[in-house]
């Protein structure tokens, strides 16, 4: 297994579908997304316990996101695809601020719940090919997605082509430098694997293929001609909610669920001074971010 970051090689760790590269330390895995349609077969997760799981924590970290867009763009009205977009949070909160959005989530069933539920434009499939071959964006976005996709190369040079000059990639991702992922790690080389099988998203539609750090995305987007123009962290998890957070995956069990809900409470209120599970970087174009400065 290369890393397609660095592409170096990537040695197995303690699960046989678990990597990571010698050389810059991107964490991988052989795990495979089965994003399945409910209509014709069956869900490991309730989209509707989902949604409101992540309700209040995607509020908050979408207005982040938008208020830095806002400062990177100096208030330009702007358009924006949601690659991934799900339940649609982003798209409606943009769409408030005045922005043009579209959404483009692979889920047929999630896909049709976001239209019924908000007057947002949501096409079905993936990106790129779900879109219009020459249609092009100020903003293209990865909100919780960039770390699902198989061929992160292949991605990128696909923004590339459907963005407009002076535009911004926007990623959201899991940092595996997170006190989260810490504790799960520390767990599971102890034996007790639950909390890490929960981390990568193990049995799920779409489980985690990559695990990512600044520095990761930082040397992605240099071999595709883009260049970090900023980057922050976000909160991975929030209090509200927390209980249906833990619950929306339908094989959890209930003993593990009341564990983990008992042990992440008490220590929530602390997260701003402990190490952060996720963070958000701004990538542009190397000749616009060089000629903008």
């Amino acid at each position: 297994m290369l890393c397609p970051v660095c592409n170096s090689a990537m040695r197995r760790q303690r699960h046989d579908w678990l990597f990571q590269c010698e050389a810059c330390n991107l964490l991988g895995s052989t795990l495979e997304p089965h994003i399945e349609n409910q209509n014709n077969g069956p869900t490991a997760i309730d989209e509707e316990l989902r949604m409101k799981a992540l309700d209040s924590l995607r509020a908050t970290n979408n207005q982040r996101i938008l208020d830095h867009l806002g400062l990177l763009f100096r208030g330009k009205r702007l358009e924006i695809l949601d690659v991934g977009c799900g339940h649609g949070q982003f798209l409606a909160e943009a769409g408030i601020k005045g922005h043009s959005v579209i959404g483009i989530e692979p889920d047929q069933d999630v896909a049709e719940m976001t239209r019924r539920r908000m007057d947002v434009k949501v096409l079905s499939g993936y990106f790129p090919e779900g879109i219009a071959p020459k249609s092009t964006f100020d903003v293209i976005l990865f909100n919780d997605v960039f770390e699902h996709l198989p061929d992160p190369n292949f991605m990128l040079n696909a923004c590339r082509l459907h963005l407009k000059t002076g535009g911004i990639v926007v990623i959201n991702s899991p940092d595996r430098r997170g006190i989260f992922y810490f504790i799960a790690t520390i767990l599971d080389k102890l034996g007790i694997s639950g909390p890490f099988y929960r981390m990568w998203q193990v049995g799920l539609p779409s489980p985690h293929l990559w695990y990512y750090n600044p520095r990761n995305i930082e040397l992605l987007s240099s071999k595709h001609g883009f260049q970090v123009v900023s980057a922050h962290p976000l909160l991975p998890i929030a209090r509200k909610n927390l209980w249906e957070r833990i619950r929306f995956a339908k094989d959890q069990s209930l003993l593990l669920s009341v564990l983990v809900f008992v042990s992440v409470w008490p220590i929530i209120s602390l997260l701003r001074l402990l190490p952060k599970d996720s963070f958000v970087a701004y990538i542009g174009r190397t000749e616009d971010v060089l000629e903008t400065h």
